[in-house]
């Protein structure tokens, strides 16, 4: 069978990624679905065992675990990547915590960790990824932010033209086509991906 011409832009064999916050969730299925399309995939998480399980669980993907509010943990790690493979492609900012409390009942202490972990420390990690790509010609930063933190849920899904939240594995098509050489003259792009909400708003 012949392939659909152009279809190769989308593999991504050979290419190193770093997905954060992989061992669950939607960077879980981002993981699988970028090692699906040929990817070498760095599994992401706090927790060592988890992410070594996840590997293993996953062709071609190996472990990669750090707390990504520890900068030299994260440098030390994608070091350690490029030793190891001798590049790094693409970075997923995927990890990210949320508070989904009242605003009154959100402390500036809890405020200022949202701000370290969702914006601070994937300045800092997309800073040292981009200078291992920069020192090799190529590279992709791909940010995947969550939607759900809103405290409406109910009422954002009604809103949603689709009338359904999506799933994890629906997004995963737009994190490979962004990684690919499909995407090669893409850049500084947002890619949105909500069932039509943006324009429903």
């Amino acid at each position: 069978m012949n392939k659909t011409p152009g279809i190769e832009r989308f593999s991504l064999s050979g290419r190193v990624v770093l997905v954060t916050g992989s061992t669950r969730g939607l960077g879980l299925a981002i993981a699988r679905g970028m090692a699906a399309a040929g990817a070498v995939v760095g599994i992401n998480g706090r927790d060592p065992a988890r992410a070594g399980e996840v590997a293993n669980s996953i062709p071609n993907a190996f472990p990669a675990p750090f707390d990504i509010t520890d900068p030299i943990a994260g440098a030390a790690a994608m070091g350690a990547i490029v030793a190891r493979h001798d590049r790094l492609d693409c970075l997923v900012n995927n990890a990210a915590v949320r508070d989904r409390r009242p605003l009154e009942e959100i402390a500036a202490e809890d405020f200022r960790r949202l701000i370290e972990t969702n914006l601070v420390a994937q300045y800092e990690l997309s800073r040292v990824a981009a200078r291992h790509m920069a020192a090799r010609g190529q590279g992709r930063l791909v940010f995947v932010s969550s939607f759900f933190s809103q405290p409406r849920v109910v009422e954002l899904a009604r809103r949603i033209p689709l009338q359904r939240f999506g799933r994890p594995d629906e997004l995963v098509g737009a994190a490979i086509f962004l990684a690919s050489d499909a995407a090669s003259y893409v850049t500084g792009q947002v890619l949105t991906v909500d069932a039509g909400l943006s324009v429903a708003l």
